[in-house]
């Protein structure tokens, strides 16, 4: 029997190593509206309603190019409801599971936003050339010791600073034309 209870607690703690860290994505504290965090689109305002997303990419280094999403996508239109003031930002905490970052692990992140005009996901976002798309990401974060979910309380993702979309650009009709013109003087001139 004893030795039935030592190995089920060495299994136990052999299972909790690989657990995986919780952290809260959310950049108001309680009712109060942060001054930071606030994600505009291209013109300047503050993103609001469910045509928006944003989500959380990160890693345990801090190498932009390895991260992931470490977060579900936040959709703005669970910011109906509140005040003004609060619009372009992430609002009742969403706790969220690292896929990768174990518990007491420390995570480098950027909260990448977009409009559903770029995609419904972040890679879709990054590959439109759609005209009206927006697309940006934060300056990268970092949160140290990711949590159980159980005691102490998730860390929150607020450590990043506000930033605006940018559209996507888009060659004019006017110049593929004028390019697809001088292709074809190059090749009539090469021929003579």
């Amino acid at each position: 029997m004893k030795r039935l209870i030592i190995l089920g607690m060495c299994l136990m703690a052999g299972a909790s190593t690989f657990a995986q860290g919780f952290f809260d994505f959310s950049t108001t504290s309680g009712n109060t509206a942060s001054a930071t965090g606030i994600i505009k689109d291209a013109s300047g305002t503050p993103l609001t309603g469910g045509t928006f997303f944003a989500q959380v990419w990160g890693a345990s280094v801090n190498n932009p190019g390895t991260f992931v999403a470490e977060s579900s996508i936040y959709v703005f239109s669970q910011n109906s409801g509140f005040p003004a003031n609060f619009a372009g930002q992430i609002l009742n905490t969403q706790t969220q599971q690292s896929p990768d970052i174990p518990v007491g692990g420390n995570m480098f992140y950027v909260v990448n936003a977009w409009n559903a005009t770029a995609g419904s996901t972040w890679l879709q976002a990054l590959g439109s050339t759609t005209p009206g798309a927006q697309r940006g990401s934060s300056g990268v974060a970092s949160i140290a010791n990711l949590a159980d979910n159980l005691n102490p309380g998730p860390p929150n993702a607020n450590g990043w600073l506000s930033f605006n979309l940018t559209a996507v650009a888009v060659p004019e009709p006017s110049t593929i034309v004028l390019g697809a013109l001088g292709l074809v003087g190059l090749f009539l001139r090469r021929r003579t």
